[in-house]
């Protein structure tokens, strides 16, 4: 069976929504107090945001590791090409 990453995207998402949907109703329904309840539920809600700005910063930081290496690639490739052609002209000349 052939899996593209959008799949995959799609499924980890819908697992993840399944799991805070389903620890979201664990909470709702758990005999605790009011007070307590919400302040799980706003620890929770902290921890899943520290956690997307963890993961949005390692994207940015693996993103600009990508588009430096293009870059490089870039320059180097406009660099031997320089070199070609000047070897080039001059053993024409």
């Amino acid at each position: 069976m052939r899996f593209n990453n959008r799949r995959m995207s799609e499924t980890a998402l819908a697992f993840a929504a399944g799991i805070g949907i389903g620890a979201l109703i664990g909470v709702l329904f758990a005999p605790s107090s009011g007070d307590e309840m919400r302040e799980n539920l706003v620890d929770a809600a902290n921890d899943q945001i520290d956690d997307v700005t963890s993961r949005g910063r390692r994207f940015v930081k693996n993103a600009k590791r990508a588009v430096q290496s293009v870059a490089d690639d870039f320059d180097t490739a406009t660099a031997e090409g320089a070199r070609a052609y000047r070897e080039a002209r001059n053993s024409a000349s």
